[in-house]
């Protein structure tokens, strides 16, 4: 036998032994990373399941989603728990097919839907029972306000569970105090398709917006009142509905689906409305100045995307310009090198990312007025480029950098900070808009997996993440119609054609979903990702609770954790307002089972 075999052999042993608990590679200079029991609050190993998803919620309660790793367990529903994050204690546990857990004042509220029934519960930290409600009604959609402490729902009737398409729909809000109804509202009859996603409602500060079964409508929370109610023809669908995307004030509404783009006027209904007849078109990003209402939407093709922006006159709906545009750069399921997306709107200019660079456009005209090359590096990497204040920031995985909105000049910039391995935005929720989202179109998409309509049901709309804004939206029944479709239509899709599945997208996953929590608008919070790069395939994981400050770039790293195995991975999802880090890692290796635990640690 050679040396190179050797040196390959030892290689992979000591890479199986380590992963799978054996004997540690020993690294000098860990001292300052080794897990600090001192502030070690609790701890929960899951033998038997995997961790997909952590949430932290108010007041210190976190919400886990676990799958099962055994193939026999392999196609029951992941399990959804609400754990206690001071003392680790698990309070309720469900399916997460047909519950959401959602953030209340003073109890995190579960809302379990039935096949007819609506079922709310505030839970105390002890697990008892602070209030209980029953509707009857399937939610569509539902909205929580923190600072009214409001639930709002926007439920039909229990039988379109069963499939009966006319339903009777209502809206509803409680009270996320003590469970009474404060309000409630019926809104006449709906002819709603089989798969709804949550975000065909959305709110503002004194008004909602809502887009379904055929119907536009807009409510005023102020007068609890509906200031219009008509027919929209555009929300109409036999199926599926098409997936919108909201900028809402209580003036105005802009949308925009796979369909086209709608404005709405307060008090008045749609006032106009483009079509888009790009096929594979998704919408994006939404927004609209004094003048102007830009769309942003992604088209795909079956590697590859093309960027499409349309901007329209805000008065009459006349479309200013347009712009096509191919990145170039691959569509993957981990969305490693898919372009950033988003767009940063002001003073007369739109900052968007496209062709390795940042462009800046003129607003009326669609002209570029400034162009800034990225690295191609960071630019794979990137998430998003959004506004904050009078900034465009660009959110990466390797860099973060801030650019002045007006001139284009740079404010600050960090370089190699980030974590390359946080996928949490998929290239699932970006194409889950794509064609509609239902049984037939799915077993279509060539680049959509069953886990893309999961993640769709309950995903929250873009800048109503509920730790920054006061609202934000949910869909329990949504979900687990979309898991159902999502089953129906794995058997034709390109996905389990090249032999994967729901379940097994899941179990070969070895990514979370991390929602955080944090309530300063200008501070960014994160967790930073490094490996110490033993050898090229096994590396030591090394994550922190890091807190950035938008003004300046300034930032602070604290309570440095490393995964316990070489090979591990790890997560970390931050609670910034009471200073909680939740720590997710796990072994990996040749035959070895895939161990989750998570632990809680209090930020020194």
């Amino acid at each position: 036998m050679t040396k190179r075999w050797l040196v390959v052999i030892f290689i992979l042993s000591m890479s199986f032994l380590s992963a799978c608990g054996g004997a540690p590679i020993k690294q000098e200079n860990l001292d300052q990373a080794e897990n600090s029991e001192a502030f070690k609050v609790w701890r929960q190993e899951f033998d038997e399941e995997k961790i997909v998803k952590v949430e932290a919620l108010p007041e210190t309660f976190v919400a886990v989603t676990t799958v099962f790793t055994d193939k026999k367990r392999a196609k029951e529903a992941p399990v959804l728990r609400l754990i206690d994050g001071q003392g680790g204690i698990t309070i309720w546990t469900g399916s997460e097919n047909n519950a959401s857990i959602v953030s209340g004042d003073p109890f995190p509220v579960v809302i379990e839907q039935d096949k007819q029934e609506l079922k709310i519960q505030a839970l105390k930290r002890s697990g008892e029972t602070a209030w209980k409600v029953t509707l009857p009604q399937v939610s569509i959609s539902a909205a929580v306000n923190t600072r009214k402490k409001e639930l709002m729902i926007l439920g039909a009737g229990g039988n379109w569970y069963e499939g009966n398409s006319r339903q009777p729909a209502v809206f509803t809000v409680l009270s996320l105090t003590d469970g009474s109804q404060l309000w409630q509202l019926p809104l006449g009859e709906m002819q709603l398709p089989k798969v709804v996603p949550s975000s065909v409602m959305t709110t503002a500060e004194n008004s909602v917006w809502i887009a379904a079964g055929g119907r536009a409508i807009m409510i005023n929370r102020q007068s609890q009142s509906v200031s219009f109610n008509v027919v929209f023809s555009a929300a109409k669908d036999t199926e599926s509905a098409s997936v919108p995307v909201w900028y809402a004030d209580d003036k105005a509404a802009a949308m925009a689906t796979d369909k086209g783009i709608f404005f709405f006027i307060a008090d008045k209904g749609l006032a106009w409305s483009i079509p888009v007849t790009e096929k594979l078109a998704a919408p994006d990003t939404i927004a609209m100045t004094e003048n102007t209402v830009i769309a942003e939407y992604q088209i795909f093709h079956k590697e590859r995307a093309e960027l499409l922006l349309i901007a329209c006159e805000r008065a009459t709906g006349a479309k200013r310009w347009e712009i096509i545009d191919r990145d170039g750069l691959f569509v993957k399921w981990d969305r490693v090198q898919a372009p950033p997306k988003g767009m940063a709107v002001g003073f007369g200019k739109i900052v968007i990312c496209i062709r390795g660079a940042m462009i800046w456009l003129d607003e009326m005209t669609g002209k570029e007025q400034q162009k800034i090359d990225i690295d191609a590096g960071e630019y794979h990497y990137a998430k998003n480029v959004q506004r904050w204040r009078d900034n465009a920031i660009l959110y990466g995985k390797f860099n973060m950098s801030s650019f002045d909105l007006k001139t284009g000049q740079l404010a600050w910039r960090l370089e190699d900070f980030g974590d390359p391995i946080d996928y949490s935005d998929k290239t699932q929720k970006l194409a889950s808009g794509m064609m509609k989202i239902g049984m037939q179109a799915a077993a279509t998409m060539q680049e959509m997996s069953a886990q893309s309509m999961q993640s769709l049901a309950n995903v929250k709309l873009a800048g109503h993440t509920g730790s920054q804004h006061s609202d934000y939206i949910l869909s329990p029944s949504g979900r687990g119609q979309i898991i159902a479709a999502g089953f129906q239509a794995e058997r034709n899709s390109a996905w389990y054609n090249a032999g994967g599945s729901l379940s097994s997208f899941y179990n070969n996953s070895k990514y979370i979903d991390l929602v955080g929590y944090n309530t300063n608008q200008d501070e960014y919070v994160l967790s930073r990702i490094q490996d110490t790069a033993l050898i090229s395939f096994s590396s030591l994981r090394f994550a922190s609770a890091t807190f950035v400050n938008l003004k300046d770039g300034t930032y602070k790293e604290k309570l440095t954790l490393r995964s316990q195995d070489v090979g591990g991975f790890s997560a970390l999802c931050i609670d910034a307002d009471k200073g909680m880090v939740y720590f997710s890692h796990h072994a990996i290796g040749i035959l070895c089972k895939k161990n989750r635990i998570l632990e809680a640690y209090k930020i020194p």
